[in-house]
């Protein structure tokens, strides 16, 4: 693995470890243990922080045992691998642009090229805030500085401050999805049926719950595998969705892997991007996989009220 990729992979390692709870195949087993999978992903497991320190060792293992494990899918040399975040333009030399990073989680600053094909020569100005989606080039200046092939490139309002709203989530958010060129006014949800959700339950103590369902490879094979039909505009290979929830992660990972691998063990996912801000739109690709690994950092916990991780898969037909 490409050492620009290192903090991709850390998160991956993390989060998409709830694709799977226990064995990767948790969907196989008798009737009785997929009926008691099924029971867990529904209902989710809840108890306050006290009531987890009162518990026995033997109950507090069990209780943990059915804790996302952290293991992350395996990748290959063929996976793409993307990073997208806000920061801020430094410098302008040609075709490319030294980004100042506005996120802690990928911190410093880096070469963006192939910037001039995205965006207009007048609008990029230093010190003007940007969004860009990058692939490491595995290349780098003679000052350490890393190089990156720009994908998407957007300047963003420069007095425009997105303020979170004021709103206590006590339960894991759905994700919709809206058409971004449909004339109609709809959206797709899809739940998550991997997660570990805390939420402050007063008297400084926590309220936590965790779901345990399948690994994505293995939903995306059932039949209560969230399915969604994409339509065809001018014969283009993806379409844009916006992609939302109540309150946006702070972090988003998206591993794609070809629908034909639904079902299969251990299979490398195409693409994994990681997003270090709040995603608008994202491009769906027909009989693919996704698997929509969300974090909402639990740092930030005493100021919202809630944090934790959800896994949420989708199926595009």
């Amino acid at each position: 693995m490409k050492a620009g990729n290192v903090s991709t992979a850390f998160f991956v390692a993390a989060a998409i470890a709830l694709s799977a709870c226990g064995s990767p195949r948790a969907a196989g087993g008798t009737e009785e243990e997929r009926s008691s999978a099924a029971e867990i992903q529904t209902e989710g497991i809840q108890m306050t922080e006290a009531q987890t320190q009162d518990m026995g060792g033997k109950d507090r293992d069990a209780v943990s045992s059915r804790e996302p494990q952290k293991e992350a899918p395996p990748t290959v040399d063929s996976t793409k691998e993307y990073v997208g975040l806000n920061g801020h333009i430094k410098e302008i030399r040609g075709d490319q642009v030294l980004i100042s990073s506005d996120t802690d989680d990928f911190p410093g600053v880096f070469w963006a090229e192939g910037v001039e094909a995205l965006a207009a020569e007048e609008d990029l100005k230093g010190g003007i805030p940007v969004f860009v989606l990058m692939e490491d080039t595995g290349r780098q200046e003679s000052d350490g500085v890393r190089i990156f092939g720009a994908e998407q490139f957007m300047v963003l309002p420069e007095d425009e401050e997105r303020g979170e709203e004021d709103i206590l989530l006590t339960s894991v958010p759905s994700v919709k999805l809206t058409d971004m060129l449909s004339s109609k006014i709809s959206f797709f949800e899809v739940r998550s049926g991997n997660f570990s959700w805390s939420t402050a339950a007063g008297g400084g103590e926590l309220s936590t719950m965790v779901g345990c369902g399948r690994a994505p490879l293995d939903e995306a094979a059932s039949e209560s595998a969230a399915r969604l039909k994409l339509p065809t505009y001018n014969g283009a290979d993806g379409v844009y969705y916006s992609f939302s929830t109540v309150i946006p992660p702070d972090r988003l990972v998206i591993c794609r892997w070809s629908g034909g691998d639904a079902g299969k063990e251990d299979v490398a996912p195409e693409c994994v991007i990681t997003y270090y801000c709040p995603v608008f739109g994202i491009e769906l690709e027909k009989d693919k996989v996704y698997h929509f690994a969300a974090e909402w950092n639990e740092d930030n916990l005493e100021r919202r009220g809630f944090g934790g991780q959800a896994g949420y898969v989708l199926v595009t037909e």
